[in-house]
């Protein structure tokens, strides 16, 4: 019985590979059609991102410089030291990047009254002087007057 089983299995197998098995073995398969390029729809343009704004690349105006020195003399006058020296040290940058608003004016960079009362201030927000603090600030916006109505000296 056994062996009635095992023959009647294996026949069973050789019929099944037999109906469904010719396409198992892909000599004589039909490849799928071939894929077409499509047409290249043309992509509009678009422009180019703007670049980000990297502080420090741009100008400042008087008011700007004004609104620093300003942050420096109530951080001075509060007793904040820490909070004025970093304001200190970013009037100074802000200082390289100020241009007159006149065309024939000099940069700040150019001017040895800036560097000179800008170095004692820095020595003074160093010392904890508060007098001498606001007597510099008040000096710095003093020369930036200066500069603004008088740009040729």
């Amino acid at each position: 019985m056994n062996h009635k089983k095992t023959v009647s299995v294996i026949c069973f197998l050789i019929l099944s590979l037999t109906i469904s098995g010719c396409n198992w073995f892909g000599d004589n398969q039909t490849r799928p059609a071939p894929v077409r390029p499509r047409i290249a729809t043309p992509i509009p343009n678009t422009e180019q991102a703007p670049t980000k704004k990297i502080p420090g690349t741009t100008k400042l105006t008087e008011k700007q410089l004004l609104e620093r020195i300003e942050k420096v003399e109530t951080a001075a006058k509060k007793g904040d030291w820490s909070v004025c020296n970093r304001e200190t040290n970013l009037l100074g940058t802000d200082m390289t990047r100020y241009s007159p608003s006149t065309t024939d004016g000099k940069s700040l960079m150019n001017i040895a009254t800036f560097d000179s009362t800008y170095a004692k201030l820095q020595a003074d927000v160093k010392s904890k002087n508060r007098p001498a603090v606001i007597r510099d600030l008040q000096k710095l916006r003093d020369d930036l007057k200066r500069i603004k109505n008088n740009p040729q000296s």
